[in-house]
């Protein structure tokens, strides 16, 4: 099935699940006219271009209001690519809307990624969809009551998020430069176990994590449990 060239078309249903209406990108998507596809089963001409479509769209599916992915390819091999559907159902008629789209997250996982490339709307909405979990991402961090960070081998940090600034307003731009400032920063009765524990699981090819303690200041008299958990 190719992808389709509109971003958007509606289609009409008698209750039988017949086609009473559609926009005129829907009949060119298919390659059929307005009148050719009047009073045809949806449902039998959609499972005509692709058999698994058939199970995803059950019979009596425009008695139900739902949405789903309907992927492009038909084969054991997952899609990125396919048409998104709502169904939205009354006595009288249904109505369709469809849409392009990429797999839901979970499929996508799993999908073969070399038809992005061929389609510049998949392209443009991979993009959007990684701005948008950027953007969830950025809020998480910016809320978060503690630090995010990524740390190098030398205890330096190559990512550190704004909370930094909160505990140590006036030397958190040091952190990414002088590793030795960070362990400074660490009680001094859990800089041994601090480096035991890097000791120990540096060599593991799996994330490991342990609670140190950390003075802030400007008393040095509160501390606070940092979790740290690496993969290397």
């Amino acid at each position: 099935m190719k992808s389709p060239n509109f971003e958007n078309c509606q289609i009409w249903l008698c209750p039988k699940g017949n086609i009473l209406n559609c926009s005129e990108s829907f009949s060119s998507w298919v390659g059929r006219s307005t009148q050719e596809l009047l009073m045809q089963s949806f449902r039998t001409l959609m499972t005509s271009f692709n058999r698994s479509w058939g199970v995803l769209l059950k019979k009596g599916f425009q008695r139900e209001n739902f949405e789903c992915f309907l992927p492009f390819n038909d084969n054991d091999s997952s899609s990125s690519l396919g048409v998104h559907l709502t169904c939205l159902s009354s006595p009288d008629y249904t109505i369709l809307s469809l849409s392009p789209a990429l797999a839901p997250h979970e499929d996508l996982k799993k999908a073969f990624m070399g038809d992005l490339m061929n389609d510049p709307r998949a392209l443009a909405n991979t993009l959007i969809r990684l701005q948008k979990a950027e953007s969830r991402l950025s809020d998480y961090i910016s809320n978060f009551p503690g630090i995010f960070f990524t740390q190098r081998i030398d205890l330096t940090f190559s990512y550190l998020s704004r909370g930094i600034q909160k505990l140590f307003p006036k030397e958190y731009r040091e952190f990414s430069r002088n590793g030795g400032l960070f362990v400074s920063k660490i009680f001094e009765q859990d800089r041994e176990h601090f480096h035991h524990m890097l000791s120990t699981n540096s060599k593991k090819a799996e994330t490991f994590s342990f609670s140190y303690r950390v003075e802030l200041p400007p008393s040095g008299s509160l501390f606070i449990y940092w979790m740290y958990a690496h993969r290397y």
